[in-house]
This record gives C-alpha cells, sequence and structure tokens, in this order.
C-alpha cells in the first residue's frame, strides 16, 4: 500500500503508545512463541519433501515472490522471521525518537509511515508464520493419513484466511526478512516530509518512489494490523491474539508429533483427539476477533 493510501486507511488519531505496546506484543509474541515454533519446524521438516497438493501448489508462488530463499520454504520461513524479530528492534527505537506522544494519521510523514507499515508487517508475518506451519502440517498429515482432507482438518475460514495472505505473506517476507542494515540504511534515507495529496505524485516524481518507499512496501495492497486502522478495544483483541499464539504453539507440537507417528505407520488417535480439542479453542478466540473488526470496522 503506497504512503498516501496507507495513512487514509489510518484511525485518524491514535498516540504513540498504541505503536509502542503493539511493537512489544508482537516482540513477546516473535520470541516466546513464532520463533521457537519455526525453529522446531525446520528441524523437523529441513529436508521434507512436500506431497500435499496444498504445498505443492504455492511453492512455484514462493519460488517466483520471495527473492532470498534457504533449503526450502519452512527454512526461509525461519530466517526470514530471525531477521524480522532484530529488525523490529530497530525500528522500535527509530519510531521512539521520531513519533511524538499523539499522533495524528494524516499529518504523518514519509519516514514515519513507512515506520509505522514496517511494524504492521512483522506483527503480520509472525502471526501468518505459525498459522501457515499449522496448515502445512494439517496438509502433509492428509497425505499419510488418507481419510480426512485438509478441509476436514482445518477450519474453512482459516483456509481462506490462509491461501488468500499467501502472496502477501511471500511479499512481506521480501520487507522484514532482510538483514537489519539494509533496513536501517532504506528507513534512515526516506525523507521526513509531510504526505499531502497534492505532494505525493510531484514527489514521486522528482525526489523517486525508490526514495520514498524503499522497501516496495507500496506493492503489499492492504492493511496488515486492524489496530491502526479500526477504533475497536484494542486490550481484549490483544488478549486474544496472546492466547492464540499461546495455544497455537502447543498444536504445532502435537501436529508435529502426529505427522511423525502417522509417518512411521503408528497412528496415535489420542493425538488426534488432542489436536481437534486445541485448534477448537484457537478458532474460538480467532472468532471473537473477527467479531471484534467486524463489529467496530463497520
Amino acid at each position: 500500500m503506497k504512503p498516501q493510501d496507507f495513512i487514509k486507511s489510518l484511525i485518524p488519531d491514535f498516540d504513540k503508545q498504541r505503536i509502542t505496546e503493539d511493537i512489544r506484543i508482537t516482540a513477546d509474541e516473535l520470541r516466546n512463541y513464532t520463533l521457537p515454533a519455526l525453529k522446531q519446524a525446520e528441524q523437523f521438516m529441513g529436508k521434507w519433501k512436500f506431497e500435499s497438493a496444498q504445498v505443492q501448489a504455492q511453492l512455484p508462488i514462493y519460488t517466483a515472490a520471495v527473492k532470498q530463499r534457504k533449503a526450502n520454504i519452512i527454512a526461509t520461513i525461519n530466517e526470514a522471521m530471525k531477521n524480522a524479530a532484530v529488525n523490529l528492534e530497530e525500528v522500535a527505537r527509530m519510531i521512539d525518537r521520531s513519533y511524538s506522544d499523539d499522533i495524528v494519521g494524516q499529518g504523518l510523514t514519509f519516514f514515519k509511515a513507512n515506520l509505522l507499515q514496517f511494524a504492521e508487517y512483522v506483527s503480520f508475518a509472525s502471526r501468518y508464520a505459525r498459522r501457515y506451519v499449522n496448515y502445512v502440517y494439517a496438509a502433509e498429515t492428509a497425505v499419510f493419513d488418507g481419510q480426512d482432507p485438509v478441509e476436514d482438518i482445518l477450519a474453512p475460514a482459516d483456509i481462506q484466511w490462509i491461501e488468500g495472505n499467501f502472496l502477501n505473506f511471500c511479499n512481506v517476507l521480501n520487507v522484514v526478512g532482510i538483514p537489519v542494515k539494509e533496513v536501517t540504511t532504506a528507513l534512515d534515507n526516506i525523507p521526513d516530509i509531510a504526505i499531502l495529496d497534492d505532494n505525493a505524485r510531484t514527489l514521486s516524481a522528482t525526489v523517486g518512489e525508490k526514495k520514498l518507499d524503499p522497501l516496495a512496501m507500496g506493492f503489499i495492497p492492504i492493511f496488515l494490523n486492524p489496530i491502526y486502522h479500526i477504533r475497536m478495544k484494542i486490550a481484549q483483541w490483544q488478549t486474544n491474539r496472546y492466547h492464540i499464539a499461546r495455544n497455537e504453539i502447543q498444536c504445532l507440537k502435537v501436529r508435529k508429533a502426529n505427522l511423525e507417528a502417522l509417518a512411521a505407520g503408528k497412528p496415535n488417535p489420542k493425538l488426534q483427539q488432542e489436536i481437534s480439542y486445541i485448534e477448537t479453542r484457537i478458532q474460538g478466540l480467532m472468532r471473537k476477533n473477527a467479531e471484534l473488526e467486524d463489529e467496530y470496522g463497520r
């Protein structure tokens, strides 16, 4: 989303604390849930031959979209998200130095808008990465199980969100997953000029689009974190988000054990029951957040 379109999508005003608290939550989520889950997934699937139709269909999209790739898609996501965690720390420091306590969305500069977009994209990538690994485990489980298709293993809304945002996620990895020196150099060189309807096009021609949007965040067409775009009960949304992350890492551990058991020809019904129980909790929390977004987004 281009900077001028991004600021138009923001709620009219909010305070700096909203951003710093969101970054703190995202950093904690990365450290305690996302990165441990990805590390475990890479150790398990680092040399995995993906056989599910779902993952097979996504690999060409991933190969075409993601610029810096590792051994396979899981290894790539893990490496990118490790970089994202470091980058988020640097962006948090930039935001602390440059933002005033009270923020008017329509008054942001190109520099500040890029910082906020970056923080938003890391938050999205952290949540998406866990759900995607869960999706991959479920899809590969369906291959070994031979009875339940992935549509019967995951909720339809979850599948739709994962598959509908896959290309966005690949593009976000190109932004948040690059080395920290590249990120800070790019962001530091963005002009601190207010974004106005009548100067965005002119500056694009005179200063250059690459200077205004050096990380190419304008190619990601949607907003990915509702707390900056919808007036809603943020504390409740963030609490639900925390409980989702905590349940997801437990679900991933059990899904991994279940997939290992199926691959070894030793299915374990107790593991499958536990997965179903945890997924029910996750879906309930995700439904609550979706309802908050829908209620306050009208």
